[in-house]
């Protein structure tokens, strides 16, 4: 992906459903960050550590949310 990157072909990198092990794994090693990390998120389930974690290294976050049937 960084390589489509630099050539222009993308103008930025994603990922999907990364905790924040495998933000912080990435962000270690990666030359360009990634833009956005696309989570599932949801009343019960709202990934507070990810979220801030997220939003201190400068990675958005796309929810993709779940309407529970209760």
């Amino acid at each position: 992906m960084e390589k489509l990157y630099d050539s222009g072909k993308a103008r930025a990198v994603g990922v999907s459903s990364f905790s924040c092990k495998k933000i912080e794994d990435l962000l270690a090693i990666a030359r360009v960050p990634p833009a956005v990390n696309q989570v599932e998120c949801h009343l019960i389930w709202q990934q507070d550590k990810l979220q801030k974690l997220c939003h201190s290294r400068g990675v958005h976050i796309s929810v993709s949310l779940i309407c529970l049937m209760l």
